[in-house]
């Protein structure tokens, strides 16, 4: 989790936008600006061809429990195995939390010519209102329902610290 005001003093949004934006990024109608006027926190969690782990990590977004208001911000680009649907099926019932941002991969931004998720990783950073932020993959879920709770609450109790994270267990899926 960062500090949200580390990451948007690179470059403004409009700059980024005409450098690298060459196909419109599409937001699926939601009311989380009104729903949620100021967030403390902004989750981001980008996504590609994660279609087979992607409910578990929106779920273990939504089962936060916080004592703050915070929004999430999901970036998908353009995957073609059935994680834009489902991430879509998820907005559509929580358009209060959730902002969807239909990524094109014309839009990716190459290093040593390979495609990478630059370009939805910096479009979400300059789209987050929240004070703070949280990163996550569409491959990774959280376990605790206070994981929000706890990190904010360590970042509100120690102004001098910029980001926090936590141990992680990493699971492997068995073939065959």
């Amino acid at each position: 989790m960062l500090d949200a005001n580390l990451t948007r003093d690179w470059l403004d949004f409009q700059t980024f936008s005409t450098l690298h934006e060459k196909v419109r990024v599409e937001e699926v109608p939601n009311r989380v600006i009104d729903a949620v006027p100021n967030p403390i926190l902004s989750v981001i969690l980008v996504t590609y061809q994660h279609e087979r782990y992607i409910k578990s990590a929106i779920e273990s977004i939504l089962m936060q429990e916080t004592t703050f208001p915070f929004e999430i911000i999901i970036g998908d680009d353009e995957s073609s195995d059935g994680t834009r649907g489902i991430c879509h099926d998820y907005a559509i019932p929580y358009p209060d939390w959730i902002r969807l941002f239909l990524h094109r991969r014309a839009n990716n931004i190459s290093v040593l010519g390979r495609p990478t998720g630059i370009f939805q990783i910096a479009y979400s950073l300059f789209k987050a209102r929240g004070k703070y932020l949280a990163l996550t993959s569409g491959d990774d879920y959280w376990c605790g329902e206070k994981k929000l709770e706890t990190q904010v609450s360590f970042l509100e109790d120690n102004p001098k610290s910029s980001y926090n994270y936590h141990d992680h267990m990493q699971l492997y899926e068995q073939s065959g």
